[in-house]
């Protein structure tokens, strides 16, 4: 399950685009705002968005909306915060809903903002003022509440993930400064949460199994065997090749001896692992000993004989599905981030 943002989705590019239903009168805005169903909170937040009151129906229609989806993200987020066992699974999580799915929302809202002149600068809180068109006015703050809350939804997965981050983190201020062109408000819209009576959420405490030492070997050490590369005829770059090793290691795909441990579901990991290997350039592209072309098979067979597994049907399917490949090791953070050779 991912968290979902689908009504943000919805209100920036779909079927509520608040630009495109401005001749609504305010009778239908409020019944339709009565009409919803809010989503609360399930477990104890830490932020909250204080950006005004909405003085028009139509504005508290779609702040409801708003509210609502804020809590539905969190709720999601918090449970699958909940469920994780192992610290790769956070840095997971926290990187993917942070510098991916978070970090696309406020990069599309910036672009509405601009592109509509949303900024907040320009909103005047009386909507019977000459200087702007009321449906503008409403705009601005609906689009600046859903930016608002989009920030304090990065707030929140930093606090929750914050002894997972892979890089420092972020004020409110420097989230706007990253992703929004528009000059920041002197004053901050978001503020700690109230305490209401919930759960807070489950910070597990890690405990660390002594570590199992892992020795790189940059050799052949298992027996020859017929139809298999030698390790130099095959490996690139030894160094870099022995890092990807580690990490096989580290997210428990291999164990000290080299032996893939095929768990259930790993099979599909290493195979997409050896593809992205072929794709990263990190073995030579010819024999130089028999002056032959050096084929995937050759590098799949040479990495199975190596690890002890058996991938030939799941690597031919990753080979004969590259979209699939490419969406799969998008969402396993470690693997995307395998540098290239």
């Amino acid at each position: 399950m991912n968290p979902s943002l689908t009504d943000f989705h919805r209100i920036l590019f779909l079927d509520l685009m608040p630009w495109q239903i401005q001749d609504w009168p305010a009778s239908k805005f409020k019944e339709l705002n009565h009409s919803l169903v809010k989503i609360l909170p399930a477990v104890q937040p830490f932020f909250k968005v204080e950006l005004g009151k909405a003085l028009s129906p139509k504005r508290a229609y779609f702040y409801s909306i708003i509210h609502s989806a804020s809590n539905k993200y969190l709720n999601e987020i918090f449970q699958i915060h909940g469920a994780i066992t192992k610290a790769s699974e956070y840095k997971y999580w926290a990187h993917l809903e942070l510098t991916k799915t978070l970090a696309a929302k406020l990069n599309e809202t910036e672009n509405i903002i601009s592109k509509k002149n949303l900024q907040l600068e320009k909103l005047n809180p009386n909507l019977k003022s000459q200087t702007d068109d009321p449906n503008h006015q409403d705009e601005i703050f609906i689009i600046q509440t859903l930016k608002h809350h989009l920030i304090r939804l990065y707030l929140e997965v930093q606090e929750l993930f914050k002894d997972h981050l892979s890089e420092a983190s972020r004020t409110e201020e420097e989230i706007h400064q990253i992703y929004f062109s528009e000059i920041p408000s002197p004053n901050s819209f978001i503020k700690p949460a109230e305490k209401f009576n919930l759960p807070g959420p489950i910070f597990k405490t890690q405990t660390k199994a002594l570590p199992t030492e892992f020795k790189v070997k940059s050799i052949d050490f298992r027996p020859e065997k017929k139809g298999v590369l030698p390790y130099d005829t095959i490996v690139k770059d030894r160094s870099r090749f022995s890092q990807v090793e580690a990490e096989l290691f580290s997210h428990d795909l291999i164990d000290e001896n080299y032996n893939f441990r095929n768990k259930h579901g790993q099979i599909h990991v290493l195979s997409a692992v050896f593809q992205t290997l072929i794709k990263k350039g990190y073995f030579l592209k010819r024999d130089f000993v028999k002056k032959s072309e050096i084929k995937s098979v050759d590098i799949r067979k040479f990495l199975d004989h190596r690890y002890n597994s058996s991938t030939d049907k799941p690597f031919r399917i990753w080979g004969n599905s590259p979209q699939e490949l490419e969406k799969f090791v998008a969402s396993e953070y470690w693997i995307d981030k395998i540098l290239h050779c």
